[in-house]
């Protein structure tokens, strides 16, 4: 049974929003790719197609950027 995944979608890409907990039961039960898009690499979104693909593709993007979080704060008020 695949378990239900909550995203917040930022520049286009779903990223995850719900506990370390469930990411991990996700991994266990259901597999899948995980990518944890960097700063760098999401300033660079629109340039390569093939990593726009994957991004928009993978199972689960995880927030790998403090400041992607803290941008999201300020302009949404919800905590990624």
């Amino acid at each position: 049974m695949e378990t239900a995944i909550k995203t917040v979608q930022i520049l286009g890409i779903p990223f995850y929003n719900d506990s370390l907990e469930t990411a991990l039961q996700i991994a266990h039960n259901d597999g899948g790719l995980f990518l944890a898009p960097s700063g760098p690499g999401l300033s660079e979104l629109g340039k390569n197609s093939h990593y726009d693909e994957a991004l928009q593709t993978a199972d689960i993007n995880l927030i790998d950027s403090g400041y992607l979080a803290l941008l999201w704060k300020k302009r949404c008020g919800e905590s990624l």
